[in-house]
């Protein structure tokens, strides 16, 4: 006989403060609930029977979300998508080779691509400090711009510095001035200053 529901949401709890991670094939089925040959293919669990997993349009995505990290420095607040099968897939395994687990890059992956639409021209790569903000298109941190402002104290004299357009040096200050704490830290990440 198969577990009752309050039963599986128990489990997904318990597993959930152990560290698993939920919705990549880690999470164990409910006793007397087992796979069919093939449920379980490229890294995704497809439990069969339980309400863990839900299939939409070809889509597989988790059934229950709940808040899992509400602490007082950086309350965070869970946002559902889905995501194709294949990409999934390829999510799971950058976040492998990153030792992270598949929430925490999706996560960034989505703050970063928030921010860059939001402040064009900057992007984000990884450096000595972890993920850096630099001016896309060129090898410059946005920190630098900054140190070079300080220098210049004109925005044209940073633009003629670069040889790139205000605007682009622009965008590098205001996301400067945006993040100012995150700015801080990668560069005393790099210069140790």
């Amino acid at each position: 006989m198969g577990a009752t529901r309050a039963e599986r949401m128990a489990l997904v709890r318990r597993t959930a403060l152990e560290g698993m991670q939920i919705g990549t094939g880690s999470l164990p089925l409910p006793e007397g609930e087992g796979r069919g040959e093939g449920e379980q293919r490229d890294g995704l669990d497809r439990g069969s029977n339980t309400d863990l997993l839900a299939t939409v349009e070809g889509l597989w995505c988790l059934d229950i979300v709940y808040i899992v990290n509400d602490s007082a420095p950086m309350p965070t607040i869970v946002q559902s998508c889905r995501i194709e099968k294949g990409h999934a897939a390829l999510l799971a395994r950058q976040a492998k080779r990153r030792h992270l687990e598949v929430s925490t890059l999706s996560s960034l992956y989505l703050k970063e691509k928030a921010l860059e639409e939001e402040y064009p021209g900057i992007g984000f790569r990884d450096a000595a400090s972890g993920r850096e903000a630099h001016v896309l298109g060129h090898r410059v941190a946005v920190w630098e711009v900054v140190d070079v402002y300080r220098e210049a104290k004109s925005i044209a004299k940073v633009a003629g510095h670069f040889r790139w357009p205000p605007a682009l040096v622009r965008c590098a200050l205001a996301f400067a001035k945006a993040f100012p704490t995150e700015i801080d830290q990668q560069r005393q990440a790099e210069v140790g200053a």
